[in-house]
């Protein structure tokens, strides 16, 4: 995937974004959405803008329902990306158990 296509492992990312190495691995999937502390993280690791970098990210997926709900989420309020990050964050702490 785009890791190791940057060199990089799946733990070095996510050790760069501050996240599991399963959380990283929902990222890739497109099954979770990283913060944007991570986001910037990851950005700067690749040496990209992170406008340059969610572009990319998104661009790579063919999953057209996934991205329709990425476009959503950034249209979204603040309150309702926060509960989204919430419900997000909930189902990967249970994905992990």
């Amino acid at each position: 995937q785009f890791c190791s296509e940057k060199g990089l492992s799946q733990k070095q990312a996510a050790q760069i974004a501050g996240v599991t190495r399963a959380t990283m691995g929902a990222i890739q999937e497109g099954r979770a959405m990283p913060k944007l502390p991570a986001l910037i993280a990851l950005a700067t690791a690749y040496e990209m803008t992170l406008d340059d970098f969610l572009h990319m990210r998104w661009d790579l997926r063919e999953d057209t329902t996934t991205k329709a709900v990425m476009e959503a989420y950034f249209r979204a309020d603040p309150h309702t990306r926060a509960i989204v990050d919430c419900a997000l964050h909930l189902e990967i702490q249970n994905s992990d158990e």
